[in-house]
């Protein structure tokens, strides 16, 4: 299993980890980092996922702009995770900027070790996270344990077609996602 540095630097397609100490001061500008909170927001709208008592997990939450929206729009509880510790600190930023601080919990971690001990969740969110748990069906069983009975899934990332020649270690091929 890669180290939690490389396994970002990884997911941003990137292959140095000279890269992560720059990472805070390249995205300054971006709120919205990997999926986009309008894209779930529409999703969970025409599929009815969420109550106002629902709790959501996002796990590599970035700047936490995919969960603050969630909230604002629907009422729910959530807890987002991510290994940045400056990501984490926007996200409780922008919560408080937001007004939704109190329904929002940010924390730094591994999601790759958290995950284990997390449940109760009526949706989990794995937003442009790419491979972090391994192939999509080891990441799918992974996160199943977060979710109750009735919960949902967002998994929002990107893929290569089946007939492109590049191979990534970071994106998955279409017929995996599919399937």
């Amino acid at each position: 299993m890669d180290t939690v540095k490389k396994s970002i630097v990884k997911s941003l397609d990137g292959l140095e980890l000279g890269l992560l100490p720059y990472l805070s001061y390249l995205l300054q500008d971006l709120w919205e980092i990997g999926a986009s909170p309008d894209i779930i927001i529409d999703i969970i709208k025409k599929h009815a996922i969420l109550k106002k008592e629902s709790r959501i997990l996002d796990l590599g939450c970035g700047k936490g702009a995919v969960l603050i929206k969630l909230v604002k729009e629907f009422g729910c509880q959530a807890y987002g995770i991510d290994a940045l510790p400056e990501f984490i600190e926007e996200a409780k930023n922008y919560a408080k900027k937001n007004k939704v601080l109190q329904k929002c919990k940010f924390e730094v971690g591994d999601i790759r070790r958290v995950a284990d001990h997390l449940q109760g969740y009526n949706l989990v969110i794995l937003g442009s996270i790419g491979p972090v748990f391994g192939d999509v069906k080891s990441t799918l069983l992974k996160v199943q344990t977060c979710i109750n009975d009735d919960g949902y899934i967002i998994l929002d990332d990107g893929y290569l077609f089946d007939s492109s020649t590049l191979n990534s270690p970071v994106y998955f091929k279409e017929t995996e996602i599919l399937d």
